[in-house]
């Protein structure tokens, strides 16, 4: 995921659910600083330890435009791409 800042609650509130549905559904992050996120969405301040922790959000502290294919690909591999 990249671009969407986690401004909009009901949107928020389906990532949570999206996220609650299943162990298997993950998602990578990318974002410079993650926290700005956090305090901004009560949503994403609740879920984001638990999520990271569980494997289901793995972030990449950088912007899109500095990320490579293959920095997804390290950053995913034994989560949930396949190698």
């Amino acid at each position: 995921m990249s671009g969407y800042g986690w401004g909009d609650t009901a949107i928020n509130f389906q990532f949570d659910a999206w996220f609650d549905r299943s162990r298997s559904n993950k998602l990578i992050l990318l974002h410079r600083n993650p926290k700005q996120l956090t305090d901004k969405s009560l949503v994403m301040a609740s879920g984001y330890n638990g999520w990271e922790q569980s494997g289901q959000l793995i972030c990449i502290e950088r912007w899109l435009s500095e990320t490579s294919v293959s920095d997804l690909n390290n950053a995913g591999r034994g989560r949930f791409l396949s190698s």
